[in-house]
């Protein structure tokens, strides 16, 4: 049913949440998020998700990879506080410990 769901609503973070949720191996979590991440890759949820269930050295390396999507993507003075809105709602949320819906 989820997988039906993720096809059907693509741009839904919740929905992509809820399929990794369902995975029991962390291997099979990471492939959902990484799908997610093609299809929302400004969602600031889908990739802290993502984060949390790497290493620290992978978690350095995908939020790198981040900062450069955000920075490339700045075009525009409005588009530019957008992005630096969810760039530091990435960051505060990077505190937490747990992700969530």
């Amino acid at each position: 049913i989820v997988k039906s769901a993720v096809a059907a609503l693509p741009q839904s973070v919740r929905i992509w949440i809820k399929a990794a949720d369902l995975e029991t191996e962390i291997a099979a979590k990471k492939k959902v998020f990484r799908k997610a991440l093609e299809n929302l890759p400004n969602s600031v949820k889908v990739w802290k998700c993502a984060v949390e269930l790497e290493d620290p050295e992978d978690a350095r390396i995908m939020l790198s990879r981040y900062v450069l999507l955000f920075f490339s993507a700045i075009s525009s003075t409005s588009k530019a506080h957008r992005k630096r809105k969810k760039y530091l709602k990435l960051l505060q949320m990077s505190s937490e410990t747990e992700c969530y819906l």
